[in-house]
């Protein structure tokens, strides 16, 4: 969307997009400072808890959201939850008019040769509400490598450009930095204490997008090599240890 010029910058603030759920800042000047880059990098400040929510008890999912108090300045504090992610889906619809799903089938998944795939929307009883960009998403593990492949070609696919090379390295930067991981536009990379040994990762440029109970795309820039695994796993974590005492130490 931003490459088309749908949505000005990441720094543009959420509420330029979403005026009419001005009701729900409830007087809170902090809310008033998130920007679409605190969404994308999971420091909205909002303090929302990921097990009260349900997709289907409420007719306004993303007003329930912006009502939730602070927790902290937008910008300075990492808080993952599904909320931020589901923020996205509803600026999206709104600058392009048309759900998520809808745009990436216009404008994303033909382009990198991706068929077959479904995207789930949340419901209110018989009412789709939007996409469900937090966890609705399901494809095939080949088109998740060619997801892959497009970003470590930087944006390229079959020799024409799908996204803005820009984009590719803005959003798999680290934008949030911690000892263990780090976290940019919805790709993790590896920590300081985390980083592998040069034996088995020469350079430690390695990110990754997880997903619910074991679904990954790992991308290694320098061994230009894609990863993708999927499962059903309580610890999915342990798909990493695969990756990283396994894999990549036989890639050459």
């Amino acid at each position: 969307a931003i490459d088309k010029g749908l949505i000005a910058s990441v720094n543009t603030k959420l509420f330029d997009y979403l005026p009419e759920y001005n009701y729900a800042r409830n007087g809170d000047s902090l809310k008033a400072e998130i920007t679409l880059k605190d969404i994308l990098t999971m420091r909205t400040g909002i303090d929302w808890q990921i097990e009260s929510f349900s997709t289907r008890d409420s007719p306004d999912l993303i007003g329930d959201i912006l009502e939730q108090p602070m927790a902290f300045q937008p910008g300075t504090e990492f808080y993952y939850h599904n909320g931020n992610t589901l923020l996205l889906s509803a600026v999206l619809e709104k600058v392009t008019g048309m759900p998520a799903d809808e745009f990436a089938r216009e404008n994303l998944f033909p382009q990198i040769g991706i068929e077959t795939w479904r995207w789930e929307d949340l419901v209110y009883g018989d009412t789709e509400l939007l996409c469900n960009t937090a966890f609705g998403l399901f494809m095939r593990p080949i088109d998740m490598a060619k997801f892959g492949l497009l970003y470590l070609n930087n944006g390229m696919f079959e020799n024409r450009r799908v996204i803005s090379e820009s984009w590719i390295d803005e959003s798999t930067k680290a934008s949030v930095v911690g000892s263990r991981s780090e976290y940019g536009f919805k790709w993790w990379r590896l920590g300081v204490e985390r980083a592998l040994p040069d034996s088995i990762l020469a350079v430690n440029d390695m990110y990754y997008a997880a997903g619910s109970a074991g679904q990954y795309i790992y991308v290694v820039p320098h061994l230009e090599t894609v990863i993708v695994a999927t499962g059903d796993l309580v610890k999915a974590w342990l798909i990493l240890e695969i990756v990283t005492d396994h894999i990549l130490p036989v890639i050459k």
